[in-house]
Protein backbone atom coordinates (compact mmCIF):
# COMPACT_ATOMS: atom_id res chain seq x y z
CA UNK A 1 0.00 0.00 0.00
CA UNK A 2 1.35 3.46 -0.87
CA UNK A 3 -0.36 6.92 0.13
CA UNK A 4 0.36 9.72 -1.47
CA UNK A 5 -0.40 12.67 0.52
CA UNK A 6 1.61 15.20 -1.49
CA UNK A 7 0.03 18.45 -2.88
CA UNK A 8 2.86 19.64 -5.09
CA UNK A 9 4.89 17.67 -7.82
CA UNK A 10 4.15 15.47 -10.73
CA UNK A 11 2.70 11.88 -10.94
CA UNK A 12 3.29 10.60 -13.90
CA UNK A 13 0.59 8.11 -15.47
CA UNK A 14 -1.48 8.60 -12.31
CA UNK A 15 -4.67 10.73 -12.25
CA UNK A 16 -4.30 14.16 -11.23
CA UNK A 17 -5.59 15.19 -7.86
CA UNK A 18 -5.00 16.18 -4.14
CA UNK A 19 -3.89 12.80 -2.86
CA UNK A 20 -3.93 9.27 -4.08
CA UNK A 21 -3.76 5.73 -2.17
CA UNK A 22 -2.94 2.61 -4.13
CA UNK A 23 -2.69 -0.82 -2.94
CA UNK A 24 -0.14 -3.41 -4.82
CA UNK A 25 -1.25 -7.26 -4.25
CA UNK A 26 1.60 -9.42 -5.27
CA UNK A 27 -0.04 -11.75 -7.61
CA UNK A 28 -1.35 -8.80 -9.79
CA UNK A 29 1.66 -6.83 -10.09
CA UNK A 30 2.70 -4.73 -12.10
CA UNK A 31 -1.19 -3.60 -11.54
CA UNK A 32 -2.91 -2.01 -8.39
CA UNK A 33 -5.63 -0.25 -7.83
CA UNK A 34 -5.64 3.65 -7.24
CA UNK A 35 -8.00 5.91 -5.38
CA UNK A 36 -8.19 9.60 -6.05
CA UNK A 37 -9.07 11.51 -2.57
CA UNK A 38 -9.64 15.13 -3.07
CA UNK A 39 -8.65 17.22 -0.15
CA UNK A 40 -12.47 17.92 1.05
CA UNK A 41 -13.36 14.42 0.63
CA UNK A 42 -13.56 11.62 3.16
CA UNK A 43 -10.51 9.55 3.19
CA UNK A 44 -11.34 5.90 2.33
CA UNK A 45 -11.36 2.72 3.43
CA UNK A 46 -8.97 0.13 1.69
CA UNK A 47 -8.59 -3.45 1.76
CA UNK A 48 -5.39 -4.21 2.59
CA UNK A 49 -4.27 -7.65 1.27
CA UNK A 50 -2.71 -10.62 3.71
CA UNK A 51 -1.70 -13.58 2.15
CA UNK A 52 -3.60 -16.07 -0.05
CA UNK A 53 -6.02 -17.60 0.85
CA UNK A 54 -6.54 -15.08 3.51
CA UNK A 55 -9.51 -12.20 3.06
CA UNK A 56 -8.18 -8.88 2.98
CA UNK A 57 -8.55 -6.55 6.01
CA UNK A 58 -10.14 -3.01 6.08
CA UNK A 59 -8.53 0.04 7.06
CA UNK A 60 -10.36 2.91 7.78
CA UNK A 61 -8.09 5.27 6.68
CA UNK A 62 -9.52 8.35 8.07
CA UNK A 63 -9.61 6.61 11.36
CA UNK A 64 -5.94 5.47 11.21
CA UNK A 65 -4.90 8.82 10.48
CA UNK A 66 -6.71 11.00 13.02
CA UNK A 67 -5.21 7.94 15.80
CA UNK A 68 -1.31 8.39 14.52
CA UNK A 69 -1.63 12.38 14.74
CA UNK A 70 -3.74 13.43 17.34
CA UNK A 71 -2.26 16.05 18.89
CA UNK A 72 0.87 15.92 17.23
CA UNK A 73 -0.36 18.46 14.36
CA UNK A 74 -0.80 22.13 14.86
CA UNK A 75 -3.51 23.24 12.88
CA UNK A 76 -3.16 26.37 13.63
CA UNK A 77 0.49 26.75 11.47
CA UNK A 78 0.07 27.11 7.60
CA UNK A 79 0.57 24.00 5.48
CA UNK A 80 3.62 23.40 3.07
CA UNK A 81 3.00 23.85 0.32
CA UNK A 82 0.00 26.32 0.88
CA UNK A 83 -3.61 25.26 0.69
CA UNK A 84 -5.16 26.97 -2.55
CA UNK A 85 -7.40 30.26 -1.87
CA UNK A 86 -10.90 28.26 -2.30
CA UNK A 87 -9.83 25.45 0.70
CA UNK A 88 -7.91 27.40 2.54
CA UNK A 89 -11.18 28.97 3.19
CA UNK A 90 -12.58 25.84 3.46
CA UNK A 91 -10.43 24.67 6.13
CA UNK A 92 -10.58 27.57 8.38
CA UNK A 93 -14.27 26.70 8.27
CA UNK A 94 -13.82 22.98 9.26
CA UNK A 95 -12.13 24.20 11.86
CA UNK A 96 -13.71 26.59 13.26
CA UNK A 97 -11.67 29.49 12.75
CA UNK A 98 -13.73 32.96 11.21
CA UNK A 99 -11.71 34.52 8.63
CA UNK A 100 -13.67 37.94 8.29
CA UNK A 101 -12.08 38.81 11.74
CA UNK A 102 -8.38 38.70 10.82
Amino acid sequence: MEIDFLRQGARVGLPKTDYLAMVSRSYKRPNCDVWTIGLREPLPVLPIPLRRPDREVPLDLGKALRTAYERRINYNAPTTPPLKSKDATWAEKLLGKDTNQG
